[in-house]
């Protein structure tokens, strides 16, 4: 059972951003599945999407985690274990996946008792069209958590069913952040919970700003529109995800400097300068502030990082 207090924290961190309806959901959601948002079993996605209106909206979406599933299925005593195998475009399978270029699919076979179910995901169908470095780098590893998770909805469908994860719906929809890690415009997450980007709008050469190394590139509006390139529009940032200054005021974060303030401010045992706060960006592999860049998603990434230190 989820505490009041595991609430307050959950809607502080990984609940950020989300209406208070979404949040909500989400924590029944947690309460249902009985998995751990702060073990990552279980995860709130907030996408940014355009209305009818044309208005930019955030919607939110509960995913889990592939750990959230397995755990699932072994509470039911039921469960006895997995094996992946992979295969290229010659369709011979292998217990491991060497080659430097990703393979044409991924199987998993699921044990139930003495049953056995098999999920097999196509490169084609998810790695293919998935952005984000951890699908280049871990291509294999992600394909196989795929796969795994159709093998455990067939084997666990009472315990499963309509719950997915976000490795399977990368290749759905570049739009979205996840939960818990974060990350949006050019953000990146671990191996286990990797968050998709969108796509960044392409913009003028990144200027440096000074002893950060992280770098920005904002072309004025006037130049991206010379240019026939349509930027979208920063959202404004309310409640905790802006800065609260000294007399009461609230600040929007709208680029680096001002993600360094609200970290400190926010997070000052863990942040005590601007660059604790790139560091932990660029460990999280965010090494540009881009015109497009989603502050609200990196906000939450620095608040999970500070999350999973205490922990």
């Amino acid at each position: 059972m989820t505490t009041e207090l595991d609430i307050n924290l959950l809607r502080r961190t990984l609940g950020a951003g989300a209406s208070a309806d979404d949040f909500e959901m989400f924590v029944q959601q947690c309460k249902r599945t009985g998995l751990d948002p702060f073990a990552r079993q279980i995860c709130m996605v907030l996408r940014r999407n355009k209305s009818a209106s044309g208005d930019w909206q955030v919607k939110s979406t509960i995913m889990i985690t592939i750990d959230g599933a397995r755990l699932m299925a072994a509470r039911t005593g039921l469960y006895n274990g997995s094996d992946n195998d992979w295969c290229g475009e010659d369709g011979v399978w292998h217990d491991v996946w060497l080659k430097n270029t990703p393979p044409a699919a991924a199987r998993t076979c699921v044990y139930r008792g003495s049953a056995k179910f098999t999920g097999i995901a196509l490169w084609r169908e998810y790695g293919a069209n998935a952005n984000g470095p951890l699908w280049k780098s871990m291509g294999a590893h992600l394909l196989a958590k795929c796969s795994e998770m159709l093998a455990l909805r067939k084997g666990f469908p009472a315990e499963l069913a309509g719950l997915y994860s976000a490795d399977e719906m990368a290749q759905a929809d570049t739009g979205w952040t996840e939960g818990a890690p974060v990350s949006a415009a050019t953000a990146s997450a671990t191996a286990e919970t990797p968050a998709q980007a969108e796509k960044p709008a392409e913009a003028a050469p990144p200027q440096q700003l000074p002893a950060s190394g992280v770098s920005a590139s904002a072309p004025p509006a006037a130049v991206a529109a010379r240019r026939g390139k349509v930027t979208p529009p920063r959202q404004p940032f309310i409640g905790p995800y802006n800065i609260i200054n000294g007399d009461g005021t609230e600040e929007a974060v709208l680029d680096i400097d001002g993600l360094c303030r609200w970290g400190i401010v926010t997070f000052p045992s863990a942040f005590t300068e601007a660059e604790d706060v790139k560091a932990a960006l660029r460990g999280k592999g965010i090494k540009a502030w881009k015109s497009d860049t989603d502050a609200l998603a990196l906000q939450r990434m620095l608040a999970h990082v500070v999350l999973t230190r205490s922990t």
